[in-house]
């Protein structure tokens, strides 16, 4: 009788036993994938920082284009205005 109850406690101390490693190790793995997106997330975010700053660039160069392309409209038509105005006076 004894030994049967030995082999019952055994039995299920052994089950448990590797039940808990199995737990352990699953813990463990999930850990470490959990460190490998954090990383991954951590590179995607600094890629869209990168990226951010790249628009932002972009949209300020866009910006000095379309004011310079203003000026540039607005010299067009001062330098049609004086030609007018040439025009006007040789005639006279």
């Amino acid at each position: 009788m004894i030994s049967f109850v030995s082999l019952v406690f055994l039995l299920t101390w052994t089950f448990y036993y590797s039940i808990h490693e199995y737990q352990k190790q699953n813990i463990s793995n999930l850990q470490d994938k959990i460190y490998l997106l954090n990383e991954e997330i951590s590179t995607l975010n600094n890629k869209l920082e990168n990226s951010n700053n790249i628009n932002n660039k972009l949209e300020d160069s866009i910006k000095l284009i379309n004011k310079n392309f203003e000026k540039f409209k607005q010299a067009i038509l001062v330098d049609q205005m004086e030609n007018q105005e040439l025009k006007q006076k040789l005639k006279i």
